[in-house]
């Protein structure tokens, strides 16, 4: 993953990238989605991950955002290619 191009989707809010990987910020705890409207946070404070399990399995839990707005976030790792893929399914 270029991390360059990912703090870029960041800072762009970028649903194009969602697909592709989450960001997670260190000093909350928290992971979202590329395009997450919450406050953007400080380049040295975020670690981008490119599989949907290697996000909680790093100690960071989803942001209260993606609670409220999807019933449920289901990842299906791609192994062939290190991505992920989202469905934003209702319970």
């Amino acid at each position: 993953m270029n991390e360059a191009v990912a703090w870029e989707s960041v800072l762009h809010r970028d649903p194009s990238a969602d697909d592709r990987f989450l960001y997670g910020v260190t000093t909350t705890g928290i992971y979202c989605r590329p395009s997450c409207p919450s406050r953007r946070p400080k380049r040295g404070n975020v670690a981008f991950f490119s599989s949907v399990e290697a996000a909680p399995a790093s100690g960071a839990r989803r942001i209260a955002a993606v609670d409220l707005g999807i019933r449920r976030w289901i990842g299906r790792a791609n192994t062939s290619t290190s991505t992920f893929t989202i469905s934003t399914t209702s319970a």
